[in-house]
Formats: C-alpha cells, structure tokens, sequence
C-alpha cells in the first residue's frame, strides 16, 4: 500500500479542527448524560413502584374517564372469553 501524504494545516484548519473536535466531545457528553438520566429516571420508577398495575397509573393520571378504562377491560375481557370459547369449541 502507497501512503499518502497530506500537507500542512494552516492555522485556520487546525483551528477548524479543534472547534468540530470540541463540538463532538459536548454532543458526546451531553448524549451520556442524558442516557444516564434515563436509566436513573427508568431504575427509580422500577424499585419505587409497590405493585401498583398500570390501569391504576392510567386512572390515576386521567380523572373522569375511569369508564373508559373499565369499558376497554370490559370489551377485552369478553374477546379473551370469546376466543377461549371457540378454541374450546374446535378441540377434540
């Protein structure tokens, strides 16, 4: 393989360089931060929640349209009872 040469940076190239250099270690920094922030925010809502069920989270944070919430678990309750009908139905 030849090598290439390359010249010699002008002040202002290294200078471009070293800004697009330091703009990439703030985006990196700032993104760990954020995944951090994640994990810490997703680890917290794990080991403080007490067995609450997410109707209840869902209840709780809409006030009002808990007969939505009881109407939808209704109708899934009478499809889940509908299709173990028919699969009881056409077995043996």
């Amino acid at each position: 393989m030849s090598e290439t040469d390359f010249p010699e940076q002008t002040p202002e190239q290294a200078l471009l360089i070293q800004r697009v250099q330091r703009m990439m270690q703030i985006a990196g920094a700032t993104t760990a931060l954020a995944i951090a922030a994640l994990l810490i925010a997703i680890g917290y809502r794990l080991f403080t929640s007490e067995g609450s069920s997410a109707t209840n989270d869902v209840t709780a944070t809409l006030p009002g349209l808990r007969w939505l919430a009881v109407a939808l678990t209704r109708r899934s309750v009478r499809a889940s009872m509908a299709r173990l009908a028919a699969f009881c139905a056409t077995s043996p």
